[in-house]
This record gives C-alpha cells, structure tokens and sequence, in this order.
C-alpha cells in the first residue's frame, strides 16, 4: 500500500487503519484514507497502468487469499479444515481424560482397602497409594514428550531395549552353564583326591595316551 499511495499521481490513499465508512463510490477530502476491505484499490486504478496497477492487483490478490482461507462455508478453507481440527482434536482429549479418569477410579478403589489403616507420617504411610499417584503424572509427562514428540525415537529405544534384554538373558544362561561346569570339575577332582581313583577314570570316557617311542 505504501508502494501504491507513493506511486499514483492522484490523491488517493489507503491504509488500513481508516476508521471510516468511505466506499469507491466516495471521494477523498484532505487527510482521509480508503481501507482496502471497503474500497480495492485496483476499483480505483484500473485505468491506471505500470507498477501502481501490479501492485493493486498483487493487494487484490492477497485480500482474496485472505477471505478464501477465513470462509467457514467452504470446506477447503484454512478456517474450515482447522474448525474440524479443533472440534476432533477436543473429542480426542476428552476420551484421553475420560480414560484417565476411569483408571484412577479403579486406582482409588484399590487404595481404598488400606486407606483406613494408613496415614500421612506413619510408618506405613507408603500404603496410601500417593506414590501411584506422582508415578502416573511422571508416566504420563513422558509420554507427552515422547510419542507426542517423536515416536520413531521411542520405538527405536524400546527395539535397543529389547535387544539388550535378549543378550543380557542369553549371557545369563551361558553363566550359569560355565559356573555348572566348572563346578562339577572341582567336585570331580575332589571326589578323587579322596578316593585315590586314577584320574583316567573320570565320569567322561577317555582315550588313552599312546607312549611315544
């Protein structure tokens, strides 16, 4: 707007800050201005031609962008598609509530069993279930800035944690079998050392050793 109230020869000017009611229709007295909602300057200038006429016509061209994506009758609008964003997004907070609010029933109806018995400074303070209650909000914080941040990440940190689980059991196992032999070993050799067998004959078949010549 400034490019075209500096480059008409007229005088007229537009800004939208103009508190009036002037339309196309009416002429400019000194020091007023039209709004471009009421009056396009390109309404004005179509006769005009050069710079002031592709600028009136890039403002028009805006201006339409601007009431398309505002139009809540067309349902290809900015306006439109993000009305029905909000209206589904609010549906799925409130079952996500509803849910929470389902699981802290039950929470309380557990709770409950050993709330009389319990008390806040007591020995068995733990038995009133508020621990449930802080670990829910710090599950339910990172949830939120995880899935609801990046969901590739968390799935591939719980594949990493799988994997670690899997070695971290099969290196058990081979512990324990490695622990089981070389114990049986020991028990072997101590079997021996108080019976006076030949170590040759041991639990497992042996091939004697040939002398050498």
């Amino acid at each position: 707007m400034e490019l075209i109230n500096s480059g008409t020869s007229d005088d007229l000017k537009w800004s939208v800050t103009a508190t009036n009611d002037l339309t196309c229709s009416n002429d400019l007295t000194s020091g007023e201005y039209y709004h471009p909602k009421k009056c396009q300057p390109i309404n004005k200038l179509s006769g005009n031609s050069g710079d002031v006429k592709k600028y009136a016509e890039i403002l028009k061209d805006i201006d339409d962008m601007v009431a398309y994506a505002n139009d809540e009758g067309n349902t290809d609008s900015v306006k439109k598609v993000i009305s029905t964003l909000k209206g589904q997004y609010e549906t799925y907070l409130s079952g996500y509530t509803g849910a929470l609010e389902n699981f802290l029933s039950i929470i309380h109806r557990i709770t409950d069993l050993v709330r009389e018995y319990s008390g806040d400074g007591d020995a068995f303070a733990f038995l009133n279930g508020k621990f449930i209650g802080t670990n829910l909000k710090i599950i339910l914080k990172y949830l939120k800035y995880s899935l609801g941040v990046d969901l590739y990440t968390v799935g591939l940190c719980l594949n990493i944690v799988g994997c670690s689980l899997v070695l971290s059991v099969s290196a058990t196992i081979l512990l324990i079998i490695l622990i089981n032999l070389d114990l049986k070993k020991n028990m072997d050799m101590k079997k021996l050392a108080n019976t006076g067998v030949s170590e040759f004959q041991s639990n497992y078949p042996q091939i004697p050793v040939q002398p050498k010549f």
